[in-house]
């Protein structure tokens, strides 16, 4: 029996030497892959940096060309000019049209270095921008230029005589450029007074370069980092493959319902054991579409003494003429902040106003509204969860009008917003249904929580995991309510569905829907961040496209 039990041990010592054995080949693997792609992608980077610079004395050459081009034959210019110094316009043009070649070499060697790339240096993402901005807005400054030219030699060849003698034209061998894509052309208008410089520095160079920090000197630091991998890379397959299901849960439920990161879920776990965690959390939403009769938006009384349950008197107990509430909210994993607005008329959709290229901070975009209150509405398209904010997914209607048309974010929901009569609507309708129904300002994304006082169905966590979240709904009586939970912290965890649900619940929500949550969720009051935000940016926040504002 003794003998058994050795075997039987030093079997298990056994197989457990060969798991550590292998966890270290993977982990040397990954170290040693890792610093290939560091000394790759800082190649890369050094190759951006020379060529950027490069590209900056020739935008320099073009702005000197073009001011001249601008001062000697442009500014002031009469049709007896044309005629008496057409030799020495077409020598400034032919010098200006040379500055074009360098830059073309440049857009050779940096198109596949900086056109729809991303590097870890966000410096070296702002010099590409620059670079596909600058190199667009200047080829197509000198189009419009030399058209606009031509123009007035044509003018002053239609007013001649048939004998007289006409000027040629400058040939334009190239046309205006759209080089991300983007639909938008810069500098296809002529004007005359452009301040050139803008020519390369764009709003987005307003992110300060990182300077790389000085590598602190450790003994044996070598063997620590290799320790606290082994360490953490154990600690990571126990919580992947290990007996507890929650994390197990929660990693392949955050993220299957990424668009992009479902790899993430892939790479450890088969289908059948993915379906399988996807079948015991999911969520069914109710298939229906807001009745607005059910909000009947008046005065109340805020001094009543009775109410049906503690949340209601939350809600209806405040300072007398006061337009919001904030009210804390606590669970067992999360805690957040909700807001109760009693005016919904003064509630809309703001948007970045560089819709389309970028996205701007919650506190920009409250600033510049002068709102008293924002939170962060509707999804955009988030590559690798580091993109600019730029494109919101869905329709966005501002003030009654499209001003936003892009991809759906495919989550479920559909529009919710505001009608004329203020009232909060949810539904899956077209943009021409929505406009035409009356609705003011709205978004497309969700799930939706609540319709006409109906539950969606939320079984475990709903399949969304457990992060950052953000909601909007609406009692019957037209309170609106802001709900943004906090996440990813040692004192909040975060939400599910199932959590955000009860909430708007509880506090009497008739309609309410998911908005976009992890780490675009974002509250700002009075200009003051209230909630704690977990994006990489300054004070947690980052760039986004949409928000809701009260002003």
């Amino acid at each position: 029996m003794m003998e058994k039990k050795s075997s039987k041990k030093i079997v298990l010592w056994a197989l457990g030497g060969v798991f550590l054995l292998l966890i270290i080949i993977v982990v040397i693997y990954f170290i040693i892959g890792y610093k290939n792609d560091q000394i790759e992608s800082k190649k890369k980077i050094d190759s951006v940096i020379t060529s950027y610079n490069t590209f900056k004395l020739h935008i320099d050459s073009f702005n000197k060309e073009r001011d001249n081009f601008y001062q000697e034959v442009m500014k002031d210019m009469y049709y007896e000019d044309l005629k008496n110094n057409d030799i020495k316009y077409k020598e400034i043009i032919n010098n200006y049209s040379k500055t074009i070649e360098p830059l073309e070499e440049d857009y050779k060697v940096l198109k596949d270095k900086c056109v729809d790339v991303l590097y870890p240096d966000v410096s070296v993402n702002n010099k590409c921008e620059a670079f596909v901005i600058g190199y667009e807005k200047a080829i197509n400054s000198y189009v419009s230029d030399i058209k606009k030219y031509n123009e007035n030699i044509k003018d002053y060849n239609d007013v001649l005589e048939e004998t007289d003698t006409k000027i040629e034209e400058v040939k334009l061998t190239i046309d205006y450029i759209d080089v991300d894509g983007d639909s938008i052309l810069y500098e296809r208008k002529h004007n005359h007074m452009e301040d050139l410089e803008k020519t390369v520095i764009m709003p987005s160079l307003r992110v300060k370069e990182i300077e790389p920090k000085k590598k602190k000197k450790k003994k044996n630091i070598k063997l620590i980092i290799s320790s606290l991998i082994v360490i953490i890379s154990s600690l990571g397959l126990f919580l992947l493959y290990g007996p507890f299901n929650f994390f197990r849960d929660f990693w392949i439920t955050s993220a299957m319902t990424t668009m992009t990161h479902q790899y993430l879920a892939t790479w450890f776990y088969n289908d059948e054991v993915i379906n399988k965690i996807l079948a015991k959390n999911h969520m069914v939403e109710v298939n229906d579409t807001t009745n607005p009769d059910l909000v009947n938006i008046s005065d109340y009384d805020n001094k009543q003494t009775i109410y049906k349950n503690e949340y209601e008197k939350q809600i209806l107990e405040h300072e007398e003429g006061a337009l919001y509430k904030v009210i804390d909210i606590k669970g067992a994993s999360y805690q957040g902040y909700l807001v109760a607005v009693y005016d919904p008329s003064r509630i809309s959709i703001a948007t970045t106003k560089y819709l389309g290229k970028r996205g701007e901070a919650i506190t920009t975009v409250a600033k510049r509204e002068n709102a008293i209150i924002a939170m962060n509405a509707g999804g955009f398209y988030d590559p690798d969860w580091n993109s600019n904010g730029a494109l919101p997914h869905g329709t966005v209607i501002s003030n009654g009008k499209v001003v936003s048309d892009y991809d759906d974010a495919n989550v479920g929901g559909g529009f919710v917003g505001f009608t004329k009569e203020n009232k909060l609507v949810l539904g899956k309708f077209t943009k021409e249904q929505a406009v035409n129904m009356g609705i003011r300002d709205a978004i497309e994304f969700g799930p939706f929580l609540i319709v006409n006082g109906k539950s969606s169905f939320v079984k475990g966590n709903g399949g969304w995991g457990i992060a950052p979240r953000t909601a909007i709904g609406q009692r019957s009586d037209g309170i609106v309510l802001f709900l943004v939970i906090n996440g990813r912290l040692a004192t909040s965890i975060g939400a599910d569905m199932g959590d955000l649900t009860e909430i708007m619940e509880n506090y009497g929500a008739v309609n309410a829907a998911n908005m976009d949550g992890g780490s675009s969720s974002e509250l700002v009051i009075n200009n003051k961040i209230i909630n704690h935000p977990v994006a990489a940016g300054t004070n947690g926040l980052r760039d986004m496209p949409t928000f809701w504002v009260v002003k």
